[in-house]
């Protein structure tokens, strides 16, 4: 998991993130969007989160995804 942050997850908050200061607070944000729908699917096997389709599991968290690296700081 850590590689994939230090791969994938942090060269995109690089590019896009308006303070270079916050890349790793801001790549850290999108980790924690992304890890809890899988968090809840597949280990704690909560019911309305298996229930989810493919394509509601990208909608829900997507906008909050797209925005931590690219928001203004709050």
């Amino acid at each position: 998991m850590q590689g994939i942050f230090r791969d994938r997850l942090l060269p995109v908050a690089r590019r896009v993130c308006p303070d270079p200061g916050q890349v790793p607070a801001r790549a850290a944000l999108c980790a924690a969007q992304l890890l809890g729908p899988g968090l809840t699917r597949y280990v704690l096997r909560l019911p309305p989160a298996r229930a989810l389709t493919r394509e509601e599991l990208v909608a829900w968290p997507g906008p909050t995804v797209q925005r931590c690296p690219t928001a203004p700081n709050p």
